[in-house]
């Protein structure tokens, strides 16, 4: 447990070098070393099928990492601009380089799928900070990249949920950096405190599919409330930085751009919603205790709240 202890220790102390850096080789310095750090833990304790995915992992971040080194020579033609960003969507398995990541996720562990899914997606956002891409085909890229979740709608693997949900998230984090960085690191903070929960319930209660998790009669209320909260439905708190998102695009005069990501907003929140209708499909494990209750009620409370304040704002 130490050695976990100390590795989160080392990538944590990683990322905050890399986000205090203001120099493109510092930057990519750090971005190799925690992949250095982190391939250790991702192959620690795992079968052999798994390790063969880790290894994917890590080819796939090598190949992008070569792409970003090369383009960063020449960064100021256009040619190699998009090789680039394009590397560094594949870094995030952002759309349209998501396809290995979603492969890749249903073999590993929940704590593990807790680090690649949030803390491994920081550090490209640190070089996306330096240069602040802007480019129309960059936005539209992402925007598409939103409907990523639509096309897990058939599974009940809850890690190939967990997959197409940060695909999705990371599109949102990039598009935060393109318009406003305090909004991206606000986004980014969410992103943690709601995927966190979720990950910790289901390696404690050691689930694979929706339904195993939804026969948890103790924590179902907050899987279902963790799950919605995570879709960025109001008065939820996930609703809160996409909505200041589509504000900022509005504001800045991108009415189109804006209309679109409320649209293709709304359409993921059906991937969301198998678990709660699932949930309703089952005849036993309905009744919730009140301790349970209490808590859903005091994250929505707070949830709503927030949501109030920023609108009064």
């Amino acid at each position: 447990m130490w050695m976990i202890m100390m590795q989160m220790f080392f990538l944590l102390l990683i990322t905050s070098f890399i986000f205090s850096s203001d120099s493109f080789w510092s930057v990519w310095v750090g971005l190799e070393l925690f992949s250095f750090f982190l391939m250790p833990w991702l192959i620690e304790g795992e079968s052999k099928m798994s390790k063969v995915y880790v290894f994917f992992y890590f080819l796939m971040q090598f190949l992008a990492s070569i792409g970003v080194l090369i383009s960063s020579l020449t960064l100021l033609n256009k040619c190699f601009s998009i090789v680039l960003f394009s590397s560094l969507l594949m870094k995030m398995s952002c759309f349209p380089f998501h396809s290995w990541f979603v492969n890749i996720l249903p073999y590993i562990s929940w704590e593990k799928i807790l680090v690649l899914t949030s803390l491994s997606k920081l550090t490209p956002l640190a070089i996306m900070n330096l240069y602040n891409p802007h480019q129309s085909w960059f936005i539209w890229t992402l925007i598409l990249g939103l409907l990523v979740p639509l096309s897990g709608y058939n599974t009940s693997c809850l890690r190939s949920i967990v997959a197409y949900s940060s695909v999705a998230h990371s599109s949102w984090l990039v598009l935060c950096v393109c318009l406003s960085k305090a909004i991206s690191l606000f986004y980014i903070l969410m992103y943690l405190v709601i995927s966190m929960p979720l990950c910790i319930f289901f390696m404690v209660e050691a689930t694979t599919s929706m339904k195993s998790a939804l026969a948890a009669k103790k924590e179902q209320a907050h899987l279902i409330i963790t799950t919605l909260v995570l879709s960025g439905i109001p008065p939820f708190l996930g609703f809160v930085p996409k909505f200041l998102v589509v504000q900022s695009l509005v504001s800045s005069g991108a009415l189109v751009e804006a209309s679109i990501m409320g649209v293709m907003a709304i359409l993921p929140i059906y991937f969301y919603f198998k678990t709660g209708i699932l949930s309703m499909s089952m005849k036993a494990y309905m009744e919730f205790s009140f301790s349970n209750s209490f808590g859903v009620i005091m994250v929505t409370t707070l949830s709503a709240s927030i949501l109030a304040l920023i609108c009064l704002t």
